[in-house]
């Protein structure tokens, strides 16, 4: 309901199925153009639009942007890319915001144990402040004391091949 009366009338971003085909993307190469978007995201489905943020004053990328689907049942295979590597570097992907606030509502309107329509991806811990020597069953064997790893994905250096000082663990 923020600026009701210029935005919704001027721009279809207010749209609830266009935020429903709709994905965040983040942690994204800062060289990213949206063409490498449009083709990263096509194998989770036929893209409709990408909208890269960039930064005001420098016109560079942050990073971040929105990917709309033309169907959204593409939606959590993009969802499912969360982690990939994209030119080098793992991106997370989660639903849109509008996205997420529409969840909340829904759980908040008398939904007991909603989890999300996305809860697998709930799971993923980013790990910071590796040391560069760390290895990915190292980090394994660290969070199995909490419960059964899925996943352990720890970036590294492509010329040291050493630990980027970073990971992620499902």
């Amino acid at each position: 309901r923020r600026f009701k009366d210029k935005k919704e009338n001027v721009e279809p971003e207010a749209d609830p199925e266009r935020d429903q085909r709709t994905v965040f993307a983040y942690q994204m190469p800062l060289k990213a153009s949206e063409r490498d978007v449009f083709e990263f995201f096509s194998q989770a489905g036929k893209v409709r639009d990408v909208k890269l943020i960039m930064d005001r004053n420098s016109r560079r990328s942050k990073g971040v942007g929105y990917i709309e689907f033309y169907d959204a049942m593409s939606v959590p295979m993009a969802i499912a890319l969360s982690g990939h590597l994209f030119l080098g570097q793992p991106i997370m992907v989660k639903p849109s915001e509008a996205e997420k606030n529409l969840v909340q509502s829904n759980a908040a309107a008398g939904g007991v144990g909603v989890t999300g329509p996305y809860g697998v991806t709930d799971r993923k811990l980013y790990v910071g402040n590796l040391h560069f020597n760390m290895t990915e069953s190292q980090l394994k064997q660290i969070f199995e004391a909490f419960g059964p790893v899925e996943l352990v994905q720890l970036p590294t250096d492509t010329e040291t091949g050493h630990c980027k000082g970073f990971g992620f663990v499902q």
